[in-house]
């Protein structure tokens, strides 16, 4: 299965400098999620969610509901679920970035493994980067966590909403 652990050890054989600069200004990266600063500061405030669509193939090769909270908490993304129709048992998990200047906009269920891996990666080291410019700057810490709130009303909200008209409609899973 791909993990945290995964991305962390890919990024130290890589000797990708935002884990030198974690380590050197934040602490050491354990490899264990709940374990690291920024999870437990930043990501740990975002509600996970596995129920939604996702490559049939790859069901069992990637953790979710860690995918769902990663990229709700994101702030360079926008992430939303929907239902596609009032008879959907699972909603689409949407992600929509900015890519040299358009809004791209993905279904996770229509993506392919290389692209689910490297959405966890980005991630991963967004969360990583960020706490390295909260650690060295108050006012960013602030307005990093004050994101973070409004992703995680959002996120709730969504999550809400979805149940709502699961439930309206008698929708089980």
């Amino acid at each position: 299965m791909f993990t945290y652990k995964n991305v962390l050890n890919q990024l130290k054989e890589e000797n990708n400098q935002v884990v030198t600069d974690y380590e050197e200004k934040v602490e050491g990266l354990t490899g264990k999620l709940e374990e690291e600063k920024f999870y437990h500061e930043y990501l740990s405030n975002i509600q996970s969610y596995m129920h939604y669509r996702v490559p049939f193939n790859f069901e069992s090769q990637f953790d979710w509901a860690l995918l769902a909270q990663l990229a709700s908490a994101s702030l360079s993304a926008n992430t939303w679920l929907e239902l596609e129709s009032k008879k959907d048992r699972k909603p689409e998990l949407y992600i929509e970035v900015n890519a040299k200047g358009r809004k791209v906009v993905r279904k996770i269920s229509e993506l392919w493994q290389f692209q689910i891996s490297n959405l966890f990666t980005i991630f991963i080291k967004e969360w990583i980067e960020l706490t390295i410019v909260a650690e060295e700057h108050l006012e960013e810490k602030k307005e990093i966590k004050q994101e973070l709130i409004k992703n995680k009303e959002y996120w709730i909200n969504n999550i809400l909403k979805i149940n709502t008209i699961k439930k309206i409609y008698n929708v089980i899973e």
